[in-house]
Formats: structure tokens, C-alpha cells, sequence
């Protein structure tokens, strides 16, 4: 097994419940992130594709986001809860940072999963069968990179294994940030216009977020990466909604036109 196929199972194995191997810390599975990614967000596309299609629009929206959550292993749903809590938790750094990691839920983090989950269930119907689609595949890969970004030289104040894939990313960032970006280019490429404007806007707006948080909690953990990867993805799906209803026109892709080459479309 080579390398770069050792690295992505072992991604595989951390961000979803496709456990193929346990996570090795030899293995540069910080590379593959986006690629878990795109997977991830494919098979929920399919699954909304084809409830939207043959049954249901609010049906499929609910099918999406609970394939999304349950490919994570709900980890992400963990992630948002405890995250939630140590925003909202008044007191000092230390304090915040005790909440994040203790076994209970409080109304920051139920606030937090309902404003997250919700507002992504209630805007996937509005972009319709294809749109919803295509913006599933990008929005998920593109989570994955913000996680990946968020990384990038961050302070890490407890251990595990955001500690573990920081240490990676950075000991070879161009080529891992190298690797992550070209899943996503492609994405963003092929989904043009849909999906870049929403994509910059909302890169600018978590990374706002991140750093208002970096300074509530004096750093970072796994917790908070989970996190901004799933309210970027919410915050993303929103604004090409938004992009959609102002703009029609920037809803036809280059995946629209291939589909009608072939008469898919």
C-alpha cells in the first residue's frame, strides 16, 4: 500500500464511520481530507437526488443532512454541541475551555445544532434536485478544507487529534494544502458560477468566526475544527441560495451543460 493510499484510509477511517483501518499517526491523512469529503458529500448528493426526484423535496433535505451526520458518526453533531456550549458559557478562557470538554449539553449547544442543521435543512429544497446535488458535493469538500485551513499553524491547547493532523499539515503545508485545494478547484470549476462567490464569502466569514473564537478560548481543539467545517457548510449552502434567487442565470453550470450534451438534462 503506498503512501498516499495509506494516508486517505486512515482519513477515511477518522472523519466517517467507513472504518477500513484505524488511524495511524505515520500515515499523512491530513492530505486527504477534501477527499473524504467529496465521497461524503457524493453519496449524500445521490441520496438527495433521488428522494428529491421520486418522492419528496423536504424529505430529501431531511435524507441529506442525516446521511451527512451519520457518515461523520455523528462526531461533527458532538463537535457542534460542545462548541456551542463554550461560546455561549460565560466566564473566562479557562472556563470555556473546561465546558468544551466536559459530557454535557447545555442550551448553547442545542442552540448551536438547531441553528446549523435547521437552517441547512430548511435552504436544500430551495435549490432544487441538481442544484442541491452539486452544492452537497462542493459544500462538503469545501468543509473539509476549511477544517484542513483552520489547522494551519493554529494553537492547539489540548491533545489529540487535532494536535496530531496540525503537526502534520504544517511539517509539509504547501504540498498537504496543495493536495486538498485541487479536489475542491475542480469542484469549484465545474460548478461554475454556482457555487465560487458563495464559496469566498463564506471562506471570509468562518475564518472571521474562527479567529473570534481562537480569542474566547486562547486556541483551538478537534471540537471547534468540527465545528467551523459544519457551519461553513450551512453558512455556504445559504449563500448559493441566496445567489440562485438573485441571480438565476449563475444556477447553470458546466455541469449542466455536459448533462444536456447527454441528454441528462
Amino acid at each position: 500500500m503506498t503512501k498516499r493510499s495509506s494516508g486517505f484510509i486512515s482519513a477515511l477511517s477518522f472523519l466517517t464511520i467507513i472504518t477500513v483501518n484505524a488511524v495511524n499517526e505515520s500515515d499523512n491523512g491530513i492530505a486527504s481530507f477534501t477527499l473524504v469529503g467529496f465521497i461524503v458529500g457524493l453519496i449524500s448528493a445521490i441520496l438527495f437526488y433521488i428522494t428529491y426526484t421520486f418522492i419528496d423535496p423536504l424529505l430529501a433535505s431531511a435524507v441529506a443532512v442525516s446521511s451527512l451526520m451519520l457518515l461523520s458518526g455523528f462526531n461533527h453533531v458532538d463537535a457542534v454541541l460542545d462548541t456551542g456550549d463554550a461560546i455561549m458559557v460565560r466566564g473566562t478562557k479557562e472556563r470555556k475551555r473546561e465546558v468544551i470538554k466536559d459530557k454535557y449539553i447545555g442550551a448553547g449547544g442545542v442552540g448551536s445544532f438547531f441553528i446549523i442543521y435547521l437552517v441547512l435543512f430548511a435552504a436544500l429544497p430551495g435549490l432544487g434536485s441538481i442544484n442541491g446535488s452539486i452544492s452537497l458535493v462542493v459544500v462538503e469538500t469545501a468543509s473539509k478544507f476549511i477544517m484542513v485551513y483552520s489547522l494551519h499553524h493554529a494553537k492547539v491547547f489540548s491533545a489529540g487529534f487535532a494536535l496530531h493532523f496540525r503537526d502534520q499539515l504544517d511539517s509539509r503545508f504547501l504540498r498537504n494544502i496543495t493536495l486538498n485545494i485541487i479536489p475542491l478547484f475542480l469542484l469549484l470549476f465545474f460548478s461554475f458560477p454556482l457555487t465560487i462567490i458563495p464559496f469566498a464569502i463564506s471562506f471570509v466569514i468562518i475564518i472571521a468566526v474562527g479567529r473570534r473564537i481562537n480569542s474566547l478560548m486562547d486556541g483551538i481543539n478537534g471540537d471547534i475544527i468540527g465545528f467551523m467545517g459544519e457551519l461553513y457548510r450551512t453558512i455556504a449552502t445559504v449563500g448559493i441560495l441566496i445567489e440562485i434567487k438573485l441571480f438565476p442565470l449563475f444556477s447553470l453550470t458546466l455541469i449542466h451543460f455536459l448533462m444536456a450534451q447527454i441528454g441528462l438534462h
